[in-house]
């Protein structure tokens, strides 16, 4: 940091003065005060930068370090390098989103090609076949609480033990609601070698969590055998034992991310490096919405005018159909689609003429990336960080949304959606999971795709020259492992 040059009186605010007596000034820690706008004689040797004291109306110079004296810079740095293990430790009350949160961060971490696994504390419970009603959540109860610790602590080796086997991100599902839990989490982690990074869910909305609570006792084995007023209830009554307990991660734990009301609001905390440039957007991008996503393959060439013609008419009449566009009614009108489009000639006269009939009102034209040639994990790789920023728009999107690209393109924004791992979806294109993408491949349909906040996917394959529905198939995540680098993982939220 280069030393700063002091204003001039005329620079300077009103009711400000400079001080008059040149000689007393700073070396160390003793007080250096500049009588005009000239630059003291020792400004550079004592590398100052010269601030303000209202009460003095002097300006006054303060030593500044070199970043390796400093802590805070010294902390950055750390944290900016991105660690080779990482333990994302998940936090909040039950039925606050994190299991949804962890399941869709693994998908998209995975999908970039990091080796990312989720561990579930809730799902290893059920495994070793512990109770899931309200008492045994209750921290007054001794032997619950002892066995709550055991199942936390296995899980958590076993994610360590994964990252020692050549893991890089470990997502920790739990509450982690005490800050006896997190000290001891992180303590147990860094004596392995990792980092850790904690992901706060908050939510505060009445309606959030109602909605929240429905998709829990609805889909978790935890609430199979109830009714779903007795299972509410059930769940009411752990939030309740949780909340005894619960307080939110402060500053001098460490570096969180905390989202509030299931991304409405965040705030962060020594977040840098990939956490910075990859996590946290992804983060502020999702939501749980539900909306179909349409991936259309775009001709291979590109200077066919006639064909690009017939792709622009195919697409028009696609849309026509009821496969695609719900039917209006006076208190649900259609919403118009978000097209995210190459710039592929067939693709721009597609949004021109869905455009014009009114089909879309916004179109975003991106860089899709170049098509994969020879296919090789680097080459796979390389295209899904062209495609990230595309996918974030996806993701983002509360309207339905239409991916107009290459099918290489359009196949690797799949297998994200379905939780395909991409190390792999070129190989694996003739199984039952796969029909979409053998569809993409040969580039003569779309395919259109809900998915669930289970992780399930309900998948159309649509013919482009027909409009008709070729096929469709519901995915469960159990087929694929609930999804890449499954372990431990939820089979609900």
């Amino acid at each position: 940091m280069g030393s700063a040059t002091s204003k001039s009186a005329e620079d300077m605010p009103e009711g400000w003065q400079i001080a008059k007596n040149p000689d007393r000034a700073v070396r160390g820690g003793e007080q250096r005060v500049s009588s005009s706008g000239a630059s003291s004689p020792h400004r550079d040797e004592d590398r100052s930068v010269h601030i303000g004291h209202a009460p003095t109306r002097q300006l006054v110079s303060v030593p500044v370090s070199e970043p390796g004296e400093n802590p805070f810079l010294v902390l950055r740095a750390h944290m900016t390098n991105d660690a080779d293990k990482l333990v994302l430790v998940l936090v909040g009350l039950p039925a606050r989103g994190k299991s949804i949160i962890a399941h869709k961060l693994v998908r998209f971490l995975t999908w970039l090609g990091t080796r990312t696994r989720v561990f579930s504390v809730g799902q290893y419970r059920r495994e070793q076949s512990c109770s899931g009603s309200a008492s045994f959540f209750n921290a007054e109860m001794k032997i619950a609480s002892a066995i709550r610790e055991k199942l936390n602590a296995d899980v958590l080796e076993i994610a360590l033990d994964w990252l020692d086997a050549g893991g890089e991100v470990a997502i920790f599902d739990a509450t982690n609601a005490t800050p006896e839990r997190r000290k001891w989490l992180a303590q147990r982690v860094a004596e392995r070698g990792s980092q850790v990074v904690f992901i706060e869910t908050i939510c505060t909305n009445p309606s959030v969590l109602q909605a929240n609570m429905l998709l829990k006792v609805r889909n978790s084995p935890d609430f199979g055998s109830m009714s779903e007023e007795r299972a509410m209830n059930d769940l009411a009554n752990r939030i309740d034992e949780y909340e005894k307990v619960y307080v939110t991660v402060q500053d001098d734990e460490g570096a969180y991310i905390k989202l509030y009301d299931l991304n409405s609001k965040a705030s962060t905390h020594n977040i840098f490096g990939r956490m910075s440039k990859t996590v946290l957007p992804f983060l502020l991008s999702i939501h749980f919405f539900p909306r179909p996503i349409t991936l259309i393959p775009t001709p291979e060439a590109e200077d066919d005018e006639t064909a690009n013609a017939a792709f622009a008419a195919s697409v028009s009449r696609l849309f026509e159909g009821a496969s695609f566009r719900r039917r209006p009614t006076a208190d649900k009108p259609v919403r118009k689609l978000q097209l995210l489009s190459s710039m592929h000639a067939a693709a721009a006269a597609a949004v021109t003429a869905l455009r014009a009939e009114g089909v879309a009102e916004t179109a975003v034209h991106v860089c899709l990336g170049t098509p994969l040639g020879p296919v090789s994990r680097d080459s796979v790789h390389d295209l899904t960080k062209q495609l990230s920023s595309c996918l974030l728009d996806v993701e983002a999107s509360m309207q339905s949304v239409v991916v107009l690209g290459h099918q290489s393109m359009c196949r690797l924004i799949r297998a994200y959606l379905v939780g395909v791992d991409v190390d792999v979806w070129h190989t694996n294109i003739d199984s039952p999971i796969s029909a979409g993408a053998k569809a993409l491949s040969a580039g003569q349909a779309a395919v259109r795709l809900d998915v669930q906040l289970n992780g399930d996917v309900s998948e159309q394959i649509i013919s482009l020259e027909t409009g008709e529905e070729l096929a469709e198939r519901n995915i469960s995540a159990k087929e694929i492992g609930d999804g890449p680098g499954a372990q431990h993982t939820r089979t609900a939220p």
